[in-house]
């Protein structure tokens, strides 16, 4: 994302093939997040590059740099049939993980509401981690600072790239239906630099120098208190307190579930990553 401010500003489209470089590195990071840069990028193009007129020899420098750290995919892909891609279609496409046979639709009141409570909820817990009624005094000065930056920073190259970075995907997940209607919020773990770089740019916007200050200072004096009792008892709590992810805790965690349901071993399933999956099992075992 920085590296296309700094080609829009500097208008050295030679550094565009170390952009695919990234976008492919991410892809194969976290997939979730990076398939949502590729219109970001698109769109940041068209507006701020001469996507049309630029040298043959930068999109095929890009498509090699992009299509190298594809080859492992690919050949994952051919040699167990196409699995990820044909799982990934029919997540796309409603066929896995929906009720509606449908990933994709026109949302309702209801959903819309829902959706972007929850987007409310995502992003503002990363700033405070007790979300209250007076947090949405917050939310009202983002809302109306990102109005105003749109209003009159549209054509600014890092403004532009911070709100399209974070209001294009926002946008496209409200028609998302899949997963059974279901977004967690680590699903938004990609946008979560451009919620905070962009606040951050709202709350010193003001060009009344003791509003700025003020304004700031009261925001970070409520982030702080809210964020300082969680992390003071984080640090202080001893290994078998309740807010330490060790050991103790976790066979407490498994040994409650299991009172309440004996069927549990030899017969459970994991919905986390691969690699967590044998923590799970080391602890059941």
């Amino acid at each position: 994302m920085l590296l296309l401010v700094v080609i829009a500003n500097t208008k050295r489209f030679r550094l565009l093939p170390y952009v695919a470089l990234l976008l492919g590195l991410s892809l194969q990071l976290e997939a979730a997040s990076a398939v949502f840069f590729i219109p970001i990028i698109f769109l940041y193009s068209l507006l701020f590059l001469p996507f049309r007129r630029l040298p043959f020899v930068i999109w095929l420098k890009s498509s090699i740099f992009f299509g190298i750290l594809l080859l492992p995919q690919l050949a994952f892909e051919v040699k167990n049939n196409f699995l990820i891609s044909k799982n990934f279609l029919g997540f796309l496409l409603g066929r896995v993980n929906s009720d509606t046979g449908r990933s994709w639709g026109i949302p309702n009141l209801n959903f819309l509401k829902d959706r972007l409570f929850l987007y409310y909820q995502s992003l503002f817990s990363k700033l405070d981690t007790n979300i209250t009624p007076f947090s949405q005094i917050f939310l009202v000065i983002f809302i109306i600072g990102t109005i105003y930056l749109i209003v009159r920073y549209r054509r600014h190259s890092l403004i532009s790239l911070l709100l399209i970075w974070l209001f294009l995907p926002l946008f496209l997940l409200l028609f998302f239906q899949g997963n059974y209607g279901t977004l967690y919020d680590y699903y938004l773990t990609g946008f979560f630099p451009a919620f905070i770089i962009l606040f951050a740019v709202i709350i010193t916007l003001p060009t009344v120098k003791p509003l700025s200050y003020i304004l700031t200072a009261l925001i970070l004096v409520y982030f702080t208190n809210g964020n300082l009792l969680p992390l003071k008892n984080y640090l202080s709590a001893n290994p078998d307190g309740p807010e330490h992810i060790t050991l103790g805790n976790e066979l407490a965690a498994v040994d409650k579930v299991c009172s309440l349901n004996n069927q549990l071993i030899g017969n459970f399933d994991v919905y986390v990553p691969p690699v967590v999956a044998h923590a799970y099992e080391y602890l059941i075992s």
